[in-house]
């Protein structure tokens, strides 16, 4: 559908209206729960320094090498603050709102150059830029998943423009994406299967009419990836190989079956079964404990959901689709309709191709939880853009396709509030915090900073993130690239090269002496010897605790004992150890 130049302005204004509307403060403070306040105190310690002192290796730059962080967002948080004279709190607000805007051009970029029907373009651009897990991700908090998932649709349509333009300008354009992205997000390997679906599109693209596909040959791989469905169901379901015998009978009545198809369907609707058989399989082979699904997991997050629990096959994937649900939208059930739209498609360009091979080979990562929903989402934006639409070509409902979408658009923006409100509400972890912080710990936070001194321990990595951040004390001993930054080691201890996981952080190893000693201190009496020593060595003055945890390691215990309260305010308190140290 076409709209006038207009209308277009019209509906990107509204648009950006709602997105400044969904992320217009609504508490006192910053957002957040762990990684939030963790990239401000980074971000801190560049503003103090004047660079980032974790970089000792171009690996760092992409928190590749030990000790180190993706590095993009601390240096973009800390270049404006310093540049606009903006506190750090009004700095996050401002950059992660501006990232939230700046998704809607990417994503109508990227939906026009797959399809030029504005009202394809205008409905990706309000699936992508209003989605929950966007929204939560670019609301008052410091997040490098917000710009990396606004900048992944722009790396879809450099691709896309460089095939239909031929224009090795995009090539660069893309290449300096990827290498900005790898610069904000370790998740950057998650854009491989991206790329491999790129080349395999176009692998397809070159073959197509030069190699003719029969139903002859088509049927014979049909048989055998149904087959092979089946027989991974069987051993999943029942994990004995016994059951496989009944697949030889099964195989025999489907016979019948094939030869009927043979007779009445076309090659390209056998393509379409193929395709959707290897969505299957792709799926499934996440229950498997083959190859990279052997030594992951990747399935434990998704054995207690919001509203089922259990290590069943079926608990899972329903607890899989609750949570892509809660992170996509709602919409994402016209996301489907829109796959089996493309799926059926007798003739399908080189874009269409694209996307169902991104998601075909991103699907096998699906149970991977964290990251893969944010990857997925360009391509589901577009799905429920081609599933929207489709209402629209549909005659019956052609009438009353246009107030069905809107109707449909106005259920989507009150789920996202849901889902916003619900993320700020439950508690984090296994504490009674939630990423709402409390204002008595904002309170501690500027004690520390008016009164304090040095470096402090804490029992809870939550509120001590926070309370380091606001008062720009450094707490000892940190996680990931904070031991350098806040100079606690000066050059990391190279071990070995890094196992290949799932989950890879590092491609080294490197002695953690810093935590080791942080190990020992928790060991020790306040007064011993060595416990001394290591609270001079990393000078280190105070002790801050969340008041309805109380931890029993003998240090913190030996503190609240021997050491004197120096503040407290119903949420934290804070002992100060300097006095005998």
């Amino acid at each position: 559908m076409k709209f006038s130049k207009r209308l277009n302005y019209t509906l990107l204004g509204v648009l950006i209206l709602l997105n400044i509307i969904f992320r217009y403060p609504t508490t006192t403070h910053e957002i957040g729960g762990f990684d939030s306040f963790f990239i401000h105190g980074l971000v801190n310690s560049i503003s103090v320094n004047g660079y980032a002192k974790w970089i000792i290796n171009p690996l760092s730059i992409f928190g590749l090498y030990p000790y180190s962080y993706p590095s993009a967002i601390p240096y973009i948080l800390s270049g404006i603050s310093q540049c606009t004279d903006l506190g750090m709190e009004w700095t996050i607000f401002l950059v992660g709102t501006c990232v939230g805007i700046f998704a809607i051009f990417t994503a109508y970029l990227m939906a026009r150059e797959i399809k030029n029907d504005d009202l394809f373009a205008f409905l990706v651009a309000f699936t992508l830029s209003l989605s929950p897990i966007l929204l939560s991700l670019t609301r008052w908090c410091a997040s490098t998943r917000g710009l990396f998932l606004s900048l992944l649709p722009l790396l879809i349509w450099g691709l896309l423009k460089y095939h239909n333009k031929n224009d090795t300008r995009y090539v660069l354009l893309s290449a300096v994406l990827f290498v900005i992205i790898a610069a904000i997000h370790r998740a950057t390997w998650l854009i491989i299967p991206i790329f491999l679906a790129y080349f395999v599109a176009i692998v397809i693209e070159k073959t197509h009419g030069k190699i003719k596909f029969s139903k002859e040959i088509l049927l014979p791989i049909l048989a055998i990836l149904l087959l092979s469905v089946l027989i991974i169901c069987v051993i999943i379901s029942t994990n004995n190989l016994i059951p496989l015998l009944l697949i030889i009978f099964v195989a025999y009545f489907l016979n019948p079956f094939f030869q009927k198809i043979n007779k009445k369907l076309r090659a390209s609707v056998i393509i379409s079964l193929i395709l959707i058989l290897l969505f299957i399989c792709s799926f499934i082979m996440q229950f498997s404990e083959m190859g990279i699904y052997k030594t992951s997991d990747i399935w434990y997050n998704y054995q207690t959901g919001y509203f089922f629990e259990g290590s069943e096959w079926y608990i899972l994937i329903l607890n899989m689709l609750t949570n892509y649900t809660g992170q996509i939208g709602i919409l994402i059930f016209f996301g489907i309709i829109g796959i089996f739209v493309l799926l059926l498609k007798s003739k399908k360009d080189f874009n269409y191709w694209f996307i169902l091979l991104s998601i075909l080979f991103l699907i096998s990562l699906s149970a991977l939880g964290t990251y893969v929903p944010i990857v997925l989402l360009p391509f589901f934006s577009v799905l429920i853009g081609i599933g929207l639409c489709k209402i629209l070509n549909i005659t019956q409902m052609r009438k009353y396709g246009i107030p069905i979408i809107i109707c449909c658009l106005l259920i989507s923006l009150s789920f996202s509030g849901f889902m916003i409100n619900h993320w700020e509400n439950i508690p984090l972890g296994k504490t009674n915090l939630t990423p709402l912080m409390e204002d008595e710990t904002y309170s501690a936070a500027i004690f520390l900073k008016d009164y304090g001194h040095g470096t402090f321990v804490s029992s809870d990595s939550i509120i001590s993130y926070r309370i380091s951040a606001y008062s720009e004390t450094p707490l000892f001993p940190g996680h990931s690239a904070w031991p350098l930054a806040y100079s606690f080691i000066d050059n990391p201890e190279i071990v070995s090269m890094t196992e290949f996981t799932l989950n890879l952080d590092y491609l080294y190893v490197a002695n953690n002496t810093v935590q080791k000693d942080y190990n020992v201190l928790l060991t020790l009496d306040c007064d011993n010897t060595t416990a001394k020593e290591i609270l001079s060595k990393y000078n280190i003055h105070y002790y801050i605790e969340n008041n309805n945890i109380q931890p029993q390691d003998q240090f913190f215990k030996s503190v609240r004992e021997k050491r004197y309260k120096i503040y407290d305010d119903g949420v934290e308190s804070i002992w100060y150890l300097g006095i005998e140290i």
